[in-house]
């Protein structure tokens, strides 16, 4: 194979493909169709991914990256399509930069992204972060603080036929997702992340999302479906190990399944806190699904609106689990007053407090400590008044304090559509 030189590195040409490779200094890798393999020693290095990398029926294709050390910057879009797109990087403060189809995606194909260690930067728009249809992606960041972005449709993301997992071994990472606006009015966007397995309502069943983070006080943050969440038999899964961490988003998030699907959030241990601002979530089942929020011990702070906490609709289940025990002490005050105590399990009644106004008797007993599980309204519960507390609903019921309304509603036919 004829060698052609490429600054301190060199460029090998075959009939298989094309092979960079770099030098210990600060290089440049565009990487054009028909590259397979690059090797890198050090430096810090620029890759430019020209586009996806697309296979054929006959031979599929393939891309391998493998960067030793220095702090570099990938750039790009290598969606891996009926192929195999493999991406290590073994040291170094890297900056991931890329639009739709980035940072370990597949359609119908396998991805995989391995950042060692180092405190990296992830940005994308949309499909990213791992997230696989027909195909398997899977991103591992082992230690560093990390910072992950996206638009929606990422970060754990399994749509139909795809199974997708973002795993962070260690370090105090914040996980944000946006989102396009929802098309049916409601107020949020549709971020489908941070463990989200979705499908397409009544013809195409769901995938696997899974987000695991082993340490580190982390943040979690989107609008509306993730953080645990499955849509039309998907299957949605946030596990978060050690550490004090915060959970924020709208509705259809930390543990919520809806339409057949299931949702679970699983946090081991820490002092946490749980946002749901408009409900329909931390634990909840809705029409044949299943959401569970399980928290395993730590002084933690839950706030949600309607249908939170445990509620199940439509023959569905939902439950949440907390273990521990939880002060009373009220969280910082949002916009109007309004304030969350902590528990250690918080029931369903919610426990915002209206200005000038007491905390619900529901919340607390005479000893100033929570108070048992309570629902009112047609709900079946099981209350174990301990340490370890098991708050569980099923059957037709409606949202939280006996009420419907549109958190309570179907969400729209299509999965985009939230």
């Amino acid at each position: 194979m004829p060698a052609d030189a490429a600054g301190d590195g060199f460029v090998l040409d075959g009939s298989r493909g094309r092979i960079l490779v770099g030098g210990p200094g600060d290089d440049r890798h565009r990487i054009d169709p028909g590259t397979i393999l690059v090797v890198d020693p050090g430096g810090n290095d620029t890759y430019e991914f020209a586009g996806p990398v697309m296979g054929n029926q006959l031979t599929g294709g393939q891309l391998t990256i493998v960067d030793l050390k220095g702090d570099d910057r990938y750039r790009g879009d290598p969606l891996a399509i009926r192929s195999l797109v493999a991406l290590v990087d073994l040291d170094g403060d890297d900056i991931h930069e890329g639009g739709v189809g980035t940072q370990a995606a597949a359609l119908g194909g396998v991805a995989i992204l391995i950042d060692r260690a180092g405190n990296d930067r992830y940005v994308a728009e949309a499909f990213g972060q791992a997230a696989a249809a027909l195909g398997v992606a899977v991103l591992i960041d082992g230690s560093g603080d990390d910072s992950r972005g996206i638009g929606d449709r990422g970060q754990g993301f399994g749509q139909v036929g795809g199974t997708a997992l973002l795993w962070d071994l260690d370090g105090n990472d914040r996980t944000q997702a946006a989102g396009p606006r929802d098309t049916v009015g409601r107020d949020g966007r549709l971020s489908q992340a941070q463990g989200m397995g979705t499908g397409i309502r009544a013809s195409h069943g769901g995938g696997v999302g899974i987000l695991r983070d082993d340490a580190g006080d982390d943040t979690y943050v989107l609008e509306m479906f993730g953080q645990g969440a499955g849509y039309f038999t998907g299957i949605g899964v946030l596990a978060d190990g050690a550490g004090n961490d915060r959970y924020e988003g709208l509705r259809y998030v930390q543990g919520a399944g809806v339409h057949g699907a299931v949702g679970l959030l699983a946090d081991r241990a820490g002092d946490d806190l749980y946002v749901a601002r408009h409900g329909v979530g931390q634990g909840m089942g809705l029409d044949m699904a299943l959401g569970a929020l399980r928290d395993g011990g730590g002084d933690d702070a839950y706030e949600a609106g309607s249908l939170a906490r445990g509620p199940g609709r439509r023959t569905a289940s939902g439950s949440c689990w907390t273990a521990g025990v939880g002060t009373a002490s009220p969280l910082p005050p949002r916009a109007g007053g309004a304030t969350m105590p902590r528990a250690a399990c918080p029931g369903l009644v919610p426990g915002r407090r209206r200005p000038g106004g007491p905390l619900p008797d529901e919340r607390r007993g005479r000893s100033g400590r929570p108070g048992p599980c309570r629902r009112p309204g047609r709900r079946s519960a099981l209350s174990i008044r301990s340490s370890r507390r098991l708050c569980l609903s099923g059957g037709r019921t409606s949202g939280a304090g006996g009420r419907g309304g549109p958190d309570g509603a179907d969400p729209p036919q299509r999965p985009d559509a939230g």
